[in-house]
């Protein structure tokens, strides 16, 4: 049954049928399979060089990150809820080794002139690396995001999160390494500008849609939507989200 099974499959790299997969890679065969593994497996110095990484506060931006900061690169990090994206590198059991070489800056790219404070913040120094991650396939509604909002506005998370770290700093180091760029024309952050209403669904906040201290692998609020823009027609899908994503 395995056998037939694999028989029906192409490679996911370059679609050719293969009867045997390889050992890590299920969906790939064995020759596609291992090149990519030995690229995983991959290294480099980065002693030096300066990198930029967009949406690193989870999944490929962040493992991406975590892996340029592990070779030795100094790393600037996007995300509109920095004081979260910080706590996951804290938890890192080898923070200690890269903590001084790690920058995060909270900035919405929803917003021109907060993209614009970005570019000037990165020119003040040479850029050997930009890693463009930042994407959205599906736009998410305010509500999606409260939890990470009431995370992002706790007066003492920088301390807290110094208290739970086994490599503690002073909370002026800690606070020196996020950055925000608020609005120049709202004094709001990048996290408090992910509940800006925008569409009539950024008003329902139902706890049967998004239940309650209820999150995926990643960390990420459980969506319980029955429709998404993923299954519309391209007429049925707002400006709004075209621009977004």
């Amino acid at each position: 049954m395995q056998e037939s099974y694999y028989k029906r499959k192409v490679c996911y790299c370059c679609e050719k049928p293969y009867s045997k997969p390889h050992h890590f890679y299920q969906e790939m065969c064995e020759e596609c399979g291992e090149f990519n593994f030995k690229k995983r497996c991959q290294r480099i110095d980065l002693k030096g060089y300066r990198a930029l990484v967009t949406g690193g506060r989870i999944k490929i931006g962040f493992e991406t990150a975590r892996l340029l900061l592990e070779m030795g690169a100094d790393v600037t990090v996007t995300s509109r809820f920095p004081q979260n994206t910080y706590k996951r590198y804290a938890d890192l059991k080898n923070f200690k080794d890269f903590k001084n070489r790690l920058h995060i800056i909270g900035v919405d790219f929803r917003h021109l002139p907060s993209i614009s404070k970005l570019i000037e913040e990165v020119k003040k120094q040479p850029l050997d690396i930009l890693i463009n991650n930042a994407a959205q396939t599906v736009r998410k509604p305010a509500p999606f995001y409260k939890h990470l909002l009431n995370e992002e506005q706790k007066p003492l998370l920088i301390e807290n999160i110094l208290e739970n770290t086994p490599h503690p700093e002073t909370s002026t180091a800690l606070a020196s390494a996020i950055s925000f760029l608020p609005s120049l024309n709202l004094n709001i952050s990048s996290a408090e500008m992910s509940q800006a209403v925008l569409l009539p669904e950024d008003l329902q906040d139902d706890e049967r849609i998004f239940p309650k201290n209820c999150y995926d692998k990643d960390g990420q609020q459980i969506d319980l939507r029955p429709h998404t823009s993923w299954m519309y027609e391209l007429e049925e899908i707002s400006l709004i989200e075209l621009y977004e994503v």
